[in-house]
């Protein structure tokens, strides 16, 4: 049977990037491809369970 539904557009931006999650106990400075970190990457420390957001340089630790 045909799919009846078609996508006819993508909403987006091809230079808007696409966040990531990393896993470690230390933070991260390059992400696994060896691109540099990118303002709303986020990091997990499975050691400590918090979590941190990756913005204007810094990570911001989430976690209270």
């Amino acid at each position: 049977m045909p799919n009846p539904l078609n996508t006819i557009a993508s909403i987006g931006n091809i230079n808007t990037p696409v966040p990531m999650t990393l896993f470690g106990s230390e933070a991260p400075f390059l992400r696994p491809n060896q691109a540099k970190i990118q303002d709303g990457d986020r990091w997990f420390n499975p050691e400590t369970k918090e979590e941190s957001i990756y913005y204007q340089g810094k990570w911001v630790n989430l976690s209270k």
